[in-house]
């Protein structure tokens, strides 16, 4: 360590003085406190190569070269850079899928039948990466589930569940979503409903609410949310809510 630590420095010092490092081997000097030249080697020659007797001669030309060279699986480093420039995959996710040879495949299986690039490389690493056998969940079902929260059908938080369900029993999404009754709630008027249930019980939070304090929306909207299990489209809720604020302010 300290032989290369003084290393560092010489060499240092002689590109900065526009000078030339020389090709040697070097041994450090314990009392001296540096390296000292073994000997020099400039060239290929200086290695003494010689033929190896039980091996013939072997010529390769470039055509064969090439030939060999596009037969070869593509390289992690340049399935990140596909996934990122043709797929629009962020940096983070390009690299874990590249990475990894086993979720790489059940990736470029997904994206022949769901364009969203983005969308299904963060669903990997964040959802289905977590379960140890996730290959033995079918691509089609995974990207089934991923049309149904695109769509609006369910909510993110939902489809969560309905993926550890379609892990555990292995059934598809749509018959998980309809057996556990699992579908976004998007009826505007059911919502409205829960909005004025939930304001009548919570009178004090009403009030403030009413009167300006902003803060208590993430509070009726998280009420809501909790009434219908999850599956309340948030925007709706938002604007259902602010429409009720409009609507008895004052």
């Amino acid at each position: 360590q300290r032989g290369i630590n003084y290393e560092i420095m010489r060499q240092s010092e002689l590109l900065k003085n526009g000078e030339k490092v020389e090709q040697v081997t070097l041994l450090y000097d314990e009392s001296k406190k540096k390296t000292g030249i073994m000997r020099k080697k400039e060239t290929a020659a200086d290695y003494r190569y010689f033929p190896e007797p039980d091996l013939p001669p072997l010529s390769l030309d470039k055509k064969y070269i090439e030939k060999i060279k596009n037969t070869q699986p593509e390289l992690p480093f340049e399935k990140k850079k596909k996934y990122v420039e043709e797929f629009g995959v962020r940096e983070y996710e390009a690299e874990i899928i590249g990475f990894d040879l086993k979720l790489s495949r059940y990736f470029e299986s997904a994206i022949k039948i769901f364009s969203d690039g983005e969308m299904l490389s963060k669903w990997l690493v964040s959802e289905l990466l977590s379960y140890e056998d996730y290959e033995k969940i079918p691509v089609e079902d995974f990207i089934h589930l991923l049309r149904m929260v695109r769509d609006g059908k369910i909510t993110r938080r939902a489809a969560k569940d309905v993926l550890e369900e379609m892990y555990s029993t292995r059934k598809n999404p749509e018959e998980l979503v309809k057996r556990g009754k699992i579908a976004v709630v998007d009826d505007e008027s059911k919502i409205a409903n829960f909005i004025k249930e939930i304001m009548e019980e919570h009178p004090n939070e009403r009030d403030r609410f009413l009167k300006g304090d902003e803060r208590l929306l993430g509070y009726f909207v998280g009420q809501v949310m909790k009434k219908t299990r999850g599956n309340a489209d948030p925007k709706i809720v938002n604007r259902l809510i602010r429409e009720y604020a409009e609507r008895n302010k004052g």
